[in-house]
């Protein structure tokens, strides 16, 4: 199995991404922040780190890590985003896991 880190980044088309729709929060542990400082970030020095999803049906995909991401690249209309995707179903616990780890107490 591939881990998490080793996973290849890719482009997904942003329509793609999981949003606003059944299901599309199943990762996200804390309230999702309006984040200007990421957009900006963005806006300025595009994306620095791809987020982290994981494959859902009907050839979408669920946000593990990188909800900011998301919200900044949608907000800015991006059209893509690079992504590193982890099967869906294949380790839950760990893809849980981790977005415990990447989304946790520590960064509120």
């Amino acid at each position: 199995m591939t881990t998490f880190a080793c996973a290849p980044v890719t482009t997904l088309a942003i329509g793609k991404v999981l949003w606003g729709s059944d299901g599309w929060d199943t990762f996200l542990s804390r309230r999702l922040p309006e984040d200007e400082a990421t957009t900006e970030s963005m806006r300025r020095f595009g994306q620095l780190a791809p987020v982290l999803v994981e494959e859902a049906p009907g050839g979408r995909y669920k946000i593990v890590d990188g909800f900011a991401r998301v919200a900044g690249a949608r907000s800015l209309g991006w059209k893509e985003i690079a992504a590193r995707v982890v099967a869906g179903g294949s380790c839950r616990m760990g893809v849980f896991v981790k977005a415990l780890v990447l989304n946790g107490p520590a960064r509120y």
